[in-house]
């Protein structure tokens, strides 16, 4: 008999209040299309509380899906630290050590068994990329060439929310950017992020199908589409900012842009063109390099990040320029060298403080929270990716990105009511419709 562990970490939208919620089930349930969300938090001097809305979805067969993402920046001493969760076994031999104790050099690389995952964000875009979706486009594309040639051209002052003592950046999904953006409470929100614009290893942007694939092709049509613009004039109405998020998941494609100079210049000079004829306020980079990179590859991205920061600025005072980074960037030497990373002109590093676990099998293999706060039992932690990017780079750029999903993994039939049972299958990304 098979039962089924899941795991979700819950926090309440708008209250600073943060709650983590362990849960193991007896039943094993369909995965339901409803939305599930992910939250991101940041302090000035310390981590603070928890506060958003979004999701992620399981990679089985969906309709719509919300994929938003929130940051916080909190003016807090930190939440109090609970003591580690005790299992039954250990997913490695790392254990939850704090920062002091930590070398700032890299420390030993992931363990293979988590490295040969995809990550949640390209799971979701995948999910998409067969799925039509029809847009309606602004009303006259010349209005619109008129428009980015005179917005190119005009003071720009950066809208600020005054109802926040706070950051909070959320991420609105293509997908159902027409069924969310007019419900979007703006008074809780600082930043929102369009996911997503693709682009080419030369720096072009992907406007067009590619090869039969179309889901980038979705990306830029809500980029282009009458909501998208509807969305920025509300978005500024009340205070609150409107950025693109700039999407690269292919490794090959990642190398070539961070390091051949006409590909950067061709895509800072894409990025400057388009915010500024959506009088957008700033760009997020998401390129997704799963795997180890050399130390000339970390410094070219540092290079990159910095040289788009430094572009975007001068194009647009005031405007937010961020990067995503994988939870695991200050444990190994993959592409993102935080401390070079915090040196530069970037207004935030975003943490995505998940996939520590996924939903891959592979012999051993205990059920875990894609996200585990604390407890050394757990090959890694957010406390501690927390405290190992804080003692690399100024804590006033982290943003630490929270799962609103949890896993789902058919366990051993007899050991299911243990705390961390051993994993019998492959799981699946769940939301809070299944518990």
């Amino acid at each position: 008999m098979r039962k089924t562990a899941v795991f979700i970490l819950l926090f309440l939208v708008g209250s600073a209040v943060c709650m983590a919620v362990l849960l193991s089930l007896r039943a094993e349930r369909p995965v339901d299309p409803d939305n599930g969300p992910v939250a991101l938090v940041k302090d000035d001097d310390s981590w603070g509380e928890v506060a958003g809305t979004a999701d992620e979805q399981d990679d089985t067969d969906t309709d719509e899906e919300m994929s938003e993402e929130v940051f916080v920046e909190e003016d807090s001493s930190g939440p109090p630290v609970p003591d580690p969760v005790v299992g039954s076994e250990t997913a490695s031999n790392l254990q939850d050590t704090p920062a002091a104790q930590i070398d700032p050099d890299p420390q030993p690389s992931i363990p293979e068994k988590e490295q040969s995952i995809l990550p949640v964000h390209q799971l979701d875009s995948k999910k998409h990329e067969d799925q039509e979706y029809s847009f309606d486009p602004l009303e006259k594309e010349g209005a619109a060439e008129n428009s980015r040639q005179i917005n190119q051209y005009l003071s720009y002052t950066p809208p600020v929310n005054p109802y926040l003592n706070k950051t909070v950046m959320g991420f609105a999904p293509y997908w159902n950017l027409e069924s969310t953006a007019p419900y979007l409470p703006m008074e809780h929100l600082s930043i929102i992020a369009y996911f997503s614009v693709a682009c080419f290893p030369d720096g072009s942007l992907v406007t067009t199908c590619v090869n039969g694939y179309c889901g980038d092709k979705n990306g830029w049509d809500g980029w282009n589409s009458a909501t998208l613009a509807n969305l920025v004039s509300r978005a500024h109405q009340s205070g609150v900012k409107v950025v693109l998020t700039i999407k690269n998941f292919d490794k090959p494609s990642i190398e070539n842009l961070i390091t051949s100079p006409d590909a950067q210049n061709r895509l800072i000079a894409n990025i400057i063109s388009e915010i500024s004829a959506k009088n957008a306020d700033g760009v997020n980079i998401d390129f997704e390099y799963i795997g180890t990179a050399s130390s000339g590859l970390r410094a070219a991205f540092a290079a990159f990040s910095d040289k788009v920061a430094d572009a975007v600025h001068a194009a647009r005072p005031g405007s937010h320029v961020s990067v995503d980074i994988l939870g695991s960037s200050a444990l190994s030497p993959l592409l993102y060298d935080v401390t070079a990373l915090g040196q530069t002109s970037l207004d935030a590093i975003m943490v995505m403080a998940y996939d520590f676990y996924t939903t891959s099998y592979y012999n051993g293999k205990i059920a875990s929270p894609t996200s585990p706060l604390y407890g050394s039992q757990y090959w890694y932690t957010v406390a501690r990716a927390m405290d190992d990017m804080a003692a690399r780079t100024p804590a006033n750029k982290l943003i630490m990105g929270v799962p609103y999903y949890g896993l789902e993994f058919p366990v051993d039939g007899v050991l299911w009511p243990l705390k961390n049972a051993p994993v019998v299958g492959a799981g699946a990304i769940t939301t809070y419709a299944n518990v």
